[in-house]
């Protein structure tokens, strides 16, 4: 039998995190496991290489802002979804996908569910899939959800 201690939900608030989210929330029912719902404010490190440190702490100023605003939009998104389940949430600032593998791990997850945009063909080959990414790198099964509505378009027509 497979055993769901803990599941990771990576989040953007967008739909298609929704949409992933009430897959997390009915496996953290049913198998009374804690969800962690995560989500990534991501900073500029091109930036923080080629700037003085002003500039730098400009950047933790607006990071700091951000993380401030998540914290409200983290609060409304769990609340949308009931109170019936252990949930911790996580914010981290950084690169998307690194921090989703790391949190993971930090968290010893069993399960992460997350959703993705449904990008195909030509959009997909130039902007990359962060879901794609983390399913090849984290060291525990990944759920992905598709956004609803999605539909299938082919490669490089």
């Amino acid at each position: 039998m497979i055993k769901l201690e803990r599941i990771l939900m990576p989040t953007d608030f967008s739909s298609s995190s929704e949409n992933a989210m009430r897959y997390a929330v009915s496996f953290a029912k049913e198998y009374n496991a804690e969800l962690i719902v995560l989500h990534v404010v991501q900073e500029p490190h091109r930036l923080r290489r080629v700037t003085q440190k002003s500039a730098e702490e400009k950047i933790d100023k607006i990071i700091a802002a951000e993380i401030g605003v998540v914290k409200k939009a983290m609060e409304q998104f769990v609340k949308d979804f009931g109170e019936e389940f252990k949930v911790k949430k996580l914010i981290k600032s950084g690169i998307p996908v690194v921090e989703i593998v790391e949190s993971a791990k930090e968290e010893n997850v069993d399960l992460i569910v997350m959703g993705t945009h449904g990008q195909t063909g030509t959009r997909h080959a130039l902007i990359g899939s962060v879901a794609e990414r983390v399913v090849r790198n984290a060291v525990c099964p990944v759920f992905t959800v598709k956004p609803l509505g999605f539909k299938f378009e082919m490669p490089y027509e």
